[in-house]
């Protein structure tokens, strides 16, 4: 649950984000296992209007893990690993303590409005399949 109604928002509506066959990925740097009351995407990335149904993440206790592992139970991981990978690696990450996928989402950090926060760090947008 978001730490305050964002549906009054001028932008909660108009983002746009949503995309069929790509996803949204996140990595979470910081331990945030105490912070149970914040809606990642809404609360820390300035999003509005998104299906949580299409959200899927992964951590091990906040422990850092390496990536591949925060993937590895994922829906749809294969069709996309690989790339996500090769974009952590490009950044020189290789682990992280969660990860956050939002399907059929082209998230779009020029597009928000509010303050951004640091944490999670915005991987990018990829292409996926769910054949």
């Amino acid at each position: 649950m978001a730490s305050r109604d964002y549906s009054e928002d001028e932008d909660f509506y108009t983002q746009n984000f949503e995309k069929k066959g790509v996803l949204s990925v996140w990595l979470g740097m910081r331990d945030r296992s105490g912070d149970t009351d914040i809606d990642t995407l809404q609360d820390l990335c300035g999003v509005g209007y998104y299906r949580l149904s299409d959200q899927e993440n992964n951590h091990f206790d906040f422990q850092m893990s390496d990536i591949g592992d925060l993937l590895a139970d994922l829906s749809y991981a294969d069709s996309y690993r690989d790339a996500v990978l090769a974009a952590a690696a490009a950044r020189g990450i290789t682990q992280a303590r969660s990860v956050l996928v939002q399907y059929d989402f082209a998230y779009d950090p020029k597009v928000v409005t509010r303050k951004i926060d640091e944490d999670p760090l915005f991987l990018g947008v990829f292409d996926y399949s769910d054949q």
